[in-house]
């Protein structure tokens, strides 16, 4: 039943050959990891992300039974996926428009077996439907990628609002694909909110720039990690130090601002002064004890803080 095809994701197929002697997990235990995905979705509504996540975890229990020849219980677990996905997020706002998509195709998916006994059948159409929501996900992450290429692109000329509007377009296809594992998003993707803030600085949005830091963040947990150098993001180095200057004016102007104190931090940190930004992180969390990106920040001057192995991996075009 599962043949592999040039345009879908390997880890995403069902399994025979090199897979068919993998055992096949424990069915209430994938179903868990399942149901917390769906419970978990962001703002509670349905994105390709989480559609994705289920379905893939559904399928690494899907797959092996298939090729034990319990092909019924790989139909009934496909099935459950669809009902509680279609049932999780039924209201006209809970979903965004691609995700309904699927959520339509889901339904019509689930009316079909619900009228047939073939489990070989049955598995075949809800299987389509997981397909079709991976196809659907790269189309995201592909566009996410050719938008951060092109603001490193039009970065590389200074040319700040068209880099913003690139990385803004970039950040929305990620969060298309929010929802899901975070290690299923690939690292380009997660660094789109991170390449916004820089062009957000380059237009002296501060407080912009920060929220985008901020998010990035949540998608790059392990960035305060990279040897990363911000001055090697903007092509003119006289630029950078116009810029960096007006933004100690501004930290210096609005002490009570968490998002420009935050913002002086993190460039002050990676530029090679960590020292000089712990101040500011502090001064987030005394505004705001609840800044998680602070919070994550100022971890680095633990010394119990685990110093990393290697260098996190970054997208093509960072500094390093």
């Amino acid at each position: 039943m599962h043949i592999q095809t040039a345009f879908l994701s390997l880890s995403l197929l069902l399994c025979t050959g090199a897979f068919a002697d993998d055992p096949v997990p424990d069915a209430a235990a994938v179903r868990r990891q399942v149901d917390g995905l769906i419970a978990n979705a962001p703002n509670h509504r349905a994105t390709l992300g989480v559609l994705q996540g289920t379905m893939a975890l559904s399928i690494s229990y899907g797959a092996p039974a298939w090729n034990a020849d319990d092909h019924d219980a790989c139909a009934k677990f496909y099935i459950t996926t669809g009902e509680s996905l279609c049932s999780a997020f039924a209201g006209n706002d809970a979903a965004t428009p691609a995700a309904r998509h699927i959520l339509d195709d889901l339904k019509s998916a689930i009316d079909r077996v619900k009228q047939s006994n073939d489990a070989d059948a049955n598995a075949w159409t809800m299987r389509f439907v997981f397909d079709k929501t991976e196809a659907m996900s790269q189309t995201q992450a592909d566009q996410s990628a050719r938008m951060l290429a092109l603001g490193q692109m039009t970065m590389a000329r200074s040319q700040f609002e068209d880099a913003a509007n690139a990385f803004n377009a970039a950040t929305d296809a990620l969060h298309e694909m929010e929802g899901q594992p975070i290690e299923g998003i690939p690292p380009e993707c997660r660094y789109a909110p991170i390449a916004l803030s820089d062009a957000l600085f380059g237009e002296k949005k501060y407080k912009d720039a920060a929220a985008a830091v901020e998010e990035g963040l949540r998608y790059v947990p392990d960035l305060p990690d990279a040897k990363m150098d911000l001055r090697k993001h903007f092509a003119d180095p006289a630029i950078y130090k116009l810029l960096a200057d007006d933004l100690s004016t501004a930290a210096t102007n609005n002490p009570k601002d968490a998002g420009i104190q935050m913002l002086a931090g993190y460039h002050q940190f990676f530029t090679g002064h960590p020292d000089t930004a712990k101040p500011f992180f502090e001064k987030v969390l005394e505004l705001d004890p609840k800044d998680s990106g602070a919070k994550r920040m100022i971890e680095q001057y633990d010394p119990a803080h685990p110093k990393p192995a290697a260098n996190p991996a970054l997208p093509p075009g960072v500094g390093v």
